[in-house]
């Protein structure tokens, strides 16, 4: 449920005029531990984390989840950090995206069996020089509930393949679901499969 909560999020960013173009929309993969200067190529840009969920209710079956998924709102500008955060000769702020954001996800359950996402907090995570860009960046935490089930083990059968997609460097491109069609690598692992010992 959490892949298909983040996919639909990403779906959905997708297929909304917004009226500005975001250079990338994806799964956060890491990308604010790289240095500054290597992210603002990509801003405007959003993107998807899922921070963590609480049990609030443990069934017989399945797990009754509460849990937060931030959007992460990107944008820079050449002039000065309010023009980063308000926009500015037809480039887009991180201020509006964060608008657009809210509109596009609070209340909603994107067609999936969850509670309507909302909105709980917006936090600053970035504001910094990279060469002649400022970088403003914000996070929404969006909270929404669920139900996770494990997999029936029983039903599982033999571990026969592994074929890895690989994302090299973490450019976002590779993204669920998997297998990805332009994966940077691939592998291919097939396994001899044993037959049970008698006794």
């Amino acid at each position: 449920m959490i892949s298909a909560i983040e996919n639909a999020m990403i779906g959905r960013i997708n297929a909304t005029a917004l009226g500005y173009k975001l250079r990338k929309v994806a799964t956060y993969a890491g990308e604010f531990e790289e240095a500054i200067g290597n992210l603002v190529r990509d801003f405007p840009a959003v993107l998807l984390a899922f921070n963590g969920a609480n049990l609030t209710k443990e069934g017989r079956l399945d797990f009754e989840m509460k849990g937060t998924f931030s959007v992460i709102c990107c944008a820079t500008s050449l002039r000065n950090e309010k023009t980063s955060r308000h926009g500015s000769d037809g480039k887009v702020g991180s201020y509006q995206i964060i608008q657009d954001m809210l509109a596009l996800f609070n209340g909603q359950t994107l067609g999936l069996e969850i509670t309507p996402l909302v909105a709980r907090s917006i936090q600053p995570l970035m504001n910094d020089l990279s060469g002649t860009q400022l970088a403003s960046v914000y996070s929404i935490n969006f909270e929404t509930s669920f139900v996770l089930t494990p997999a029936n083990t029983a039903e599982l059968g033999d571990f026969e393949t592994w074929a890895p997609a690989w994302d090299i460097p973490l450019h976002g491109n590779v993204t669920p679901p998997l297998p990805a069609e332009n994966a940077d690598a691939r592998d291919l692992v097939t396994l001899p499969i044993q037959e049970p010992i008698d006794d």
